[in-house]
């Protein structure tokens, strides 16, 4: 147990124990408070990368050598915590569930990320996040893991119409190097939402911590394979990276990936895919306020007025999801029946002092 160690050996591993022992018992207002807590500061986090990574693209920096050396550094940590943490190695029937999820929310999320942000603005590359709960309901809906609701159709369009506003004409090119980051930004958004689904089901089987390590580890290999390409062409010095990108580099393994993959692993364990995604929305104004003080970007009307239709569709689905949050709870409870067919109005046995639990519906 994490009170058994002693303080001059608390480290990465007094931490990993810590955290074993004490997040599982969180129940209540204290679990809620926690999820709230750490899925507004992973947002935070990945909004200052918005920023810190379009500056070091901008310095030179090959967009794909920086997702690599992203995953190769953090891909360690993460699986170096999962063991410490969890101790939990998946089983060999269930490898293709892990290589999907490395697939989809490591390597194809990270990659089309970062060559979206090449391709257009810190500003841009935040505002274009909010599409993940979005897709993230469409998918639920889809597989019917949710209820339908026109609130959420609703939203999907209002989303939809946000993104086709903020691409503008300069995106109806095929030559745009505005249509091919944004392109490459619903991708990357959609990427994110089919790996908080899917992660929902492998929960039920492996802890969440491991799921992020070994999927993680995954989605190395595969940016690792795919940086071949400057081999083959001879343009091995794509791998060097100026002092300018260690900053932004450092601070994408460290707080953008290890902090933030953990947290929303964690959180996808104990709350509902589409309220983990809901906490997208902020990135837009971390990565917008950031950008103004330290790029000097400027919002043009058309991404405001994108940004808008997609909060306004972020807004209702995560109204419908709360409304039937609410009815689900409301319905949860069932009166216990007694032998005679009839309602018990106490929650004790009349042949027992001892309280008995509530029925639920699973």
């Amino acid at each position: 147990h994490a009170s058994k160690i002693k303080p001059s050996k608390i480290g990465l591993v007094g931490f990993c124990c810590a955290l074993r022992v004490n997040m599982p018992t969180l129940t209540g207002w204290r679990l809620t408070l926690v999820l709230n807590v750490a899925l507004c500061t992973a947002q935070i986090a990945l909004g200052g990368f918005h920023v810190l990574g379009k500056w070091a693209l901008d310095k030179g920096t090959n967009p794909i050598i920086f997702a690599l050396y992203r995953e190769i550094c953090a891909g360690p940590i993460l699986f170096i915590i999962a063991l410490v943490v969890e101790r939990t190695f998946p089983k060999p029937r269930d490898w293709y569930r892990f290589v999907f999820l490395g697939a989809t929310g490591v390597y194809g999320n990270q990659l089309l990320f970062v060559l979206g942000l090449y391709f257009t603005s810190a500003t841009q590359a935040a505002i274009m996040q909010p599409c993940i709960p979005v897709f993230t309901t469409i998918i639920t809906q889809a597989l019917r893991m949710e209820k339908f609701s026109f609130l959420k159709v609703a939203g999907i369009i209002a989303s939809a119409a946000g993104a086709v506003v903020m691409v503008g004409f300069d995106g109806l090119s095929l030559h745009s190097s505005a249509f091919l980051g944004t392109a490459c930004l619903i991708g990357n958004t959609l990427c994110t939402a089919v790996y908080l689904v899917y992660m929902k089901g492998v929960l039920k089987d492996y802890p969440p911590i491991s799921i992020t390590g070994w999927a993680y580890l995954v989605g190395s290999v595969f940016m690792g394979l795919t940086s071949l390409i400057f081999v083959f062409q001879g343009r091995t010095s794509e791998y060097i990276v100026g002092r300018s990108a260690l900053l932004p580099l450092a601070y994408s393994i460290l707080f953008a990936t290890v902090y933030t993959y953990m947290v929303l692993s964690w959180a996808n364990s104990k709350a509902p895919a589409s309220m983990v995604s809901a906490y997208m929305s902020l990135q837009p104004l971390t990565s917008a306020l950031l950008a103004y003080f330290f790029l000097h970007e400027v919002l043009v009307w058309r991404e405001g007025l994108g940004a808008l239709f997609i909060a306004l569709g972020l807004a209702l689905v995560t109204y419908a999801r709360v409304r039937e949050s609410r009815s689900e709870e409301a319905q949860a409870y069932q009166p216990v029946r007694d032998e005679d067919n009839t309602m018990s109005s106490s929650p004790y046995d009349t042949n027992n002092d001892t309280p008995t639990m509530p029925q639920y519906k699973q």
